[in-house]
């Protein structure tokens, strides 16, 4: 499926017009434009003019992947709301080892993991294609980079994603990942052995549960001690003062 994007007015010396102003905005952007490409979150995300983003859709799994300012751009779906489907992927919450040739290391979310292994074979021909086919006005080095980005679901996919665009020698190692309110991936082996080879930041909204599911224990007991402090001041702000 592809999505042939508005024209924009180009400038070399900064950037268009409705761009946010950084790389994490753009990227926020770009990761709302994977739901539905519509104003003003594709201006904001800065794809270029005269470049068409490309969707890469498996099942109820789906990726934009399109050429902005600051080099292409792999934005993840994040969960649909109203797809029983999805909720029913994201609660196939059991850890299993990842497939050894994808160099996994320690073991990964069972939904998450099967979602990103149907949509990378047309993830990485696209990539590949966007590699040779296109150039960035805003970009001067030689080597192109390559941000992978997501909300919710689509942090997770892109987590793993980057980790498959490491370890395959045809493509190049993703420049960072920038996600947002992503769920938890993987044990505490796949953590460790992650950051040591991907760039990563992530972003979390004060008490949303997704980025601790799955609970454990501690998460449990740490998500009510910090409800019960919001609850406290909020009834005595409404109710005593």
């Amino acid at each position: 499926m592809e999505a042939t994007l508005p024209q924009q007015k180009e400038k070399k010396s900064s950037l268009p017009d409705g761009a946010a102003q950084t790389l994490e905005g753009r990227l926020l952007c770009a990761s709302h434009a994977s739901y539905n490409i519509s104003q003003p979150y594709f201006r904001g995300a800065t794809y270029l003019p005269h470049t068409t983003a490309k969707r890469v859709s498996r099942s109820i799994n789906s990726v934009l992947i399109g050429y902005t300012v600051d080099g292409i751009v792999l934005a993840f779906r994040g969960t649909i709301f109203d797809s029983a489907l999805d909720w029913f992927q994201n609660a196939a919450v059991l850890l299993s080892p990842g497939d050894k040739k994808d160099g996994i290391p320690g073991s990964v979310h069972v939904g998450f993991y099967r979602a990103v292994k149907s949509l990378w074979k047309g993830v990485k021909s696209v990539l590949l294609q966007f590699l040779q086919d296109h150039s960035s006005p805003y970009n001067n080095n030689e080597t192109q980079n390559v941000y992978l980005t997501g909300h919710s679901k689509g942090g997770a996919l892109a987590t793993l994603a980057a980790l498959l665009m490491h370890n395959d020698a045809s493509l190049p190692n993703p420049t960072s990942v920038i996600t947002f309110g992503s769920a938890r991936v993987g044990d505490k082996q796949f953590k460790v052995g992650y950051e040591s080879l991907v760039k990563q930041i992530t972003f979390e909204n004060d008490l949303d549960i997704i980025p601790f599911l799955p609970l454990s224990n501690t998460d449990r007991e740490f998500m009510n001690e910090k409800m019960k402090d919001k609850m406290d001041r909020y009834v005595s702000f409404s109710f005593f003062e």
